[in-house]
């Protein structure tokens, strides 16, 4: 099978785990066929952090996903199948195999149509809970703390200094709490017979403006300004907090692709987070 680089990195980095992982996907694949009753077809993209295939069991098509060790595969089980989310076939943690129902492709729309759609769909996907909030901002300052270290980026200090400053307010903002889907972006949001579904949940406890800031980390900055304050309007949620979930998450998002050797696009998420230090 295919395994992208940045898929093999991010299991290596997983140390002999992800090692093992990468040794035995061939076994797993077959257990999982043999234990499931598929009939496996072709693989498909399953971003950075899994192997995905087309299957088939005696009732219907289906999709099967072989996890990277150290992905909340346990909270993504749990969000599937709630309202906005693919349905859970049948799962087997233990391994981190997922059988998902089968899918149209992405969302591919202009970024207007993009946001909205995203917006809508986000709105039905959130789940109100009085859970612990999941540390994401203080996780991200320590990610983005590290990997400024570790890899010395091209880029001034003020765009470090700032991130931190805007994850530490954040994380002082534990005003709002839902379960969050965690990365949806257009590659996680598949057609369905009535419109959009999400897959890849992290399924964790946040601010829901954290989801918005994600919708928006790929946007270009002359476009960023009117398009979150279209998400804002969609959502509800303050146009402050979205755009600065924005702003971390494209400096953690850069730090980490380049960390994962994916220089090009990594680039683009830094230079865009510079431009907004630079301008304000």
């Amino acid at each position: 099978m295919i395994v992208h680089p940045v898929v093999r990195r991010r299991a290596e980095q997983e140390g002999t785990v992800g090692e093992k992982w990468l040794a035995d996907l061939d076994s797993l694949l077959a257990s999982m066929a043999e234990r499931w009753g598929l009939d496996v077809g072709e693989q498909l993209d399953g971003g950075f952090g899994s192997v995905v295939f087309r299957v088939r069991t005696a009732e219907r098509e289906a999709v099967l996903k072989l996890a990277v060790p150290g992905t909340m595969v346990a909270q993504e089980a749990a969000a599937l199948g709630h309202p906005g989310y693919a349905t859970l076939y049948a799962s087997d943690l233990d391994t981190g195999a997922l059988l998902l129902e089968s899918l149209g492709p992405h969302m591919q729309l202009p970024p207007m149509e993009m946001v909205t759609e995203l917006g809508k769909l986000l709105r039905i996907a959130w789940r109100a809970t009085d859970a612990p909030l999941h540390p994401q901002a203080d996780l991200l300052a320590r990610l983005i703390t590290d990997l400024w270290r570790d890899l010395r980026p091209p880029y001034p200090d003020s765009l470090l200094t700032t991130a931190l400053r805007t994850a530490a307010k954040r994380a002082a903002d534990t005003s709002r709490r839902v379960v969050v889907h965690g990365d949806p972006h257009c590659g996680n949001a598949l057609q369905s017979t009535d419109g959009y579904l999400f897959v890849d949940p992290d399924g964790y406890v946040g601010d829901p403006a954290y989801d918005c800031g994600v919708v928006l980390r790929d946007t270009t900055a002359a476009e960023f300004p009117a398009l979150c304050r279209q998400l804002a309007t969609i959502t509800g949620l303050p146009f402050e907090a979205i755009a600065e979930w924005a702003f971390v998450e494209r400096v953690s998002t850069g730090l980490h692709l380049l960390g994962l050797g994916d220089a090009e696009r990594s680039k683009s998420f830094l230079d865009t987070a510079l431009h907004s230090v630079e301008t304000c």
